[in-house]
This record gives structure tokens, C-alpha cells and sequence, in this order.
């Protein structure tokens, strides 16, 4: 799966670093207050948008770009689903905000508590809710068992597949933000910003924030495929068959390969 994730990004490398660009520029403006108190507006478009259409670029054969525009049955099913578990996610970090910081007012610090209810969200509570809903969104694509409840019950059967690599990639990303700002301050001699105090562009925080994105949605697009990959493993759909209806707007039965090798 980290090797299909990672031909996958090969094959779209520029549109990643345009979608970097989008955060980063969206977080910028949104620091200089042109958005007002807006939520962090240009992560959640990008985690909604590679959510949606890495399933269906897998399973349909077509590129990151090209399943935005894609028209088939089950689009419009998939991406409520995306919605509603992105809503599900935010209501989770918006919990631990209001938890970790409106709570304790201006000048407040993290409590070992604190951290310990940052680290169940990270390590249990969020890879619990994509590895139970998460192949809700291909299943929809593919019009095969999408139902809600099957896919809470092929979650709870793939979580010694799944679950530990979902673990592992929100610890890599963690484990990557906090090296980089380490070695960021060291160099700077401050924390990484995206403006100044001033009001102005700061641009080597810029440069490590876009770094840290374009690292998490690597992250993120290796986390699709690997909940993809199962859904379709689970419903016997080959991953090297070959695409479903990847010539025309209509979903073609999904072609059931050779089973063995995937149990």
C-alpha cells in the first residue's frame, strides 16, 4: 500500500504542491485576519477534497484532477459521506479546543491531562472513526454494500489492518512537525509563524508550514488508499484489475479477482 500511495502522489506531484499552496495561502490571509475567525478553512477543503476523489481516482482509474469533474452514480452519495465525516472529525478537535483552551482562559498552560486527552484523540479516537466510516466513501463509489452499517462492520473487521497504520501516520506526521520546528527554532531563533507580530509575511514560517502540509497530505492520501484498498479487498474487487467504468460516466460491475491472495 506505501508503494501505491506513493506512485499515486508521483503521479500528481504538481497538483500536491498547488493544493500546499491553497492552505497555505488560505492560513496566511486568515492570520492576517482577512478572514476573519474563520476555522483553518484551507485544511478542511483539502483533507474534503483528497477524501473524495483518491477513492475514486483509485477506483475508477482516473487522475486527482480528473475525479472532481468525474459524473457517475454514487458521487453525490460519497461526498455527503466525506461531509459527514469530516463533520465528525471536526466535532472531535473542536471538542479538545474547547477542552484545552477556551476552558482555561486567556494565558492558560496543558495540563498532563491535557495532553493525554490531545493523544486519545490523535491515537483513538480519529483513526477509530476512518477506520470504522471510511470505506462508507468507496463503497458508495462503487455502489457495492454501501451501507452505513456495513461499514461500520467492515471496519471493526479490518482494524488489524488498518487501524495500526492510521496510529502510525498520525505519529509521523507529529513525529515530523516537531523535528522540523526543532530545527526551525534553533536556526531562526523563534517559533514558526506565518506573519509576523507586526503584521507582515513571514517568510521562512511560510516555507515550514508549507513543508508540514504537503507532508500531512502525503499522509493523508496514504491513509485513502489504505482504507480503499481495503474496502476493495474486502468486497473481492482486484486493486490490479483494472478500473471500475473508467471509460465513461456509468459504474460497471467490479470485476472480483483473484481472492486468494488477498485474505
Amino acid at each position: 500500500m506505501l508503494t501505491r500511495s506513493a506512485r499515486f502522489i508521483r503521479e500528481n506531484l504538481w497538483f500536491y504542491f498547488f493544493l500546499a499552496l491553497v492552505v497555505i495561502v488560505m492560513q496566511t490571509l486568515r492570520s492576517l485576519g482577512a478572514l476573519g475567525q474563520s476555522t483553518h478553512a484551507g485544511v478542511l477543503v483539502v483533507c474534503a477534497y483528497l477524501s473524495a476523489n483518491v477513492p475514486l481516482a483509485i477506483l475508477h482509474g482516473t487522475s486527482l484532477t480528473g475525479a472532481a469533474s468525474f459524473r457517475g452514480h454514487g458521487q453525490l452519495k460519497a461526498g455527503l459521506k466525506v461531509a459527514t465525516i469530516a463533520a465528525i472529525i471536526a466535532g472531535l478537535t473542536t471538542y479538545l479546543f474547547l477542552r484545552t483552551v477556551i476552558s482555561k482562559g486567556p494565558g492558560g498552560t496543558m495540563t498532563n491531562s491535557d495532553y493525554f486527552a490531545f493523544l486519545g484523540i490523535l491515537v483513538l479516537a480519529l483513526p477509530a472513526v476512518i477506520t470504522l466510516l471510511g470505506s462508507w466513501v468507496p463503497a458508495g463509489l462503487a455502489q457495492k454494500d454501501p451501507g452505513f452499517v456495513s461499514a461500520v462492520g467492515r471496519g471493526v473487521m479490518s482494524v488489524h489492518t488498518v487501524y495500526w497504520r492510521l496510529v502510525l501516520s498520525l505519529t509521523a506526521y507529529i513525529l515530523v512537525a516537531i523535528i522540523l520546528g526543532t530545527a526551525y527554532v534553533f536556526a531562526v531563533g523563534k517559533a514558526p509563524f506565518l506573519t509576523t507580530g507586526s503584521g507582515g509575511l513571514d517568510v521562512p514560517g511560510i516555507a515550514y508550514w508549507y513543508i508540514i502540509t504537503l507532508f500531512g497530505m502525503m499522509l493523508l492520501t496514504y491513509i485513502n488508499v489504505v482504507v480503499c484498498m481495503d474496502y476493495m479487498r474486502f468486497e473481492k474487487i482486484d486493486p490490479e484489475g483494472g478500473a471500475l467504468g473508467a471509460n465513461a460516466g456509468m459504474i460497471t460491475a467490479p470485476r472480483v479477482g483473484r481472492t486468494s491472495r488477498h485474505r
